[in-house]
């Protein structure tokens, strides 16, 4: 798989999940990927919290971006091949309907389905 320039994509990217308080949120909203609501002592993750866990769960330190394509429009994918040589795919469904697609890493197929709205991750233990 060819490894893309590093000019082309960022190197690093710095997420710290610290949680505001919702009077913050309200002020100004996004800001936080977990707020705090005091008045019924719980934590509100955001969906942006979810989507950063897929590449902080399954990418490793040194793992380089990988060429990759998606053949539905109604899908985004990034591919990344991980220093043991695994490679792992984040598929997203920004849709409102589930989308069926197959996914190919090198000659493995595999058929899946997204749900509308969702976010999944792939991990191939072979490249």
């Amino acid at each position: 798989m060819p490894v893309l320039p590093a000019a082309v994509y960022p190197a690093g990217f710095a997420f710290w999940p610290v949680p505001v308080s919702t009077t913050i949120c309200r002020i100004f909203p996004r800001v936080a990927q977990v707020s705090a609501d005091t008045a019924r002592d719980a934590l509100m993750h955001q969906s942006s919290y979810h989507y950063i866990g897929h590449f902080a769960r399954f990418l490793k330190p040194g793992a380089k971006r990988v060429l990759c394509a998606a053949s539905r429009t109604d899908l985004e994918a990034a591919a990344f091949v991980n220093p043991d040589g695994s490679v792992a795919v984040v598929v997203l469904n920004r849709t409102e309907a589930a989308v069926a697609f197959a996914l190919r890493i090198g000659e493995q197929t595999v058929a899946a389905e997204l749900p509308a709205r969702s976010i999944t991750t792939a991990v191939s233990r072979t490249a």
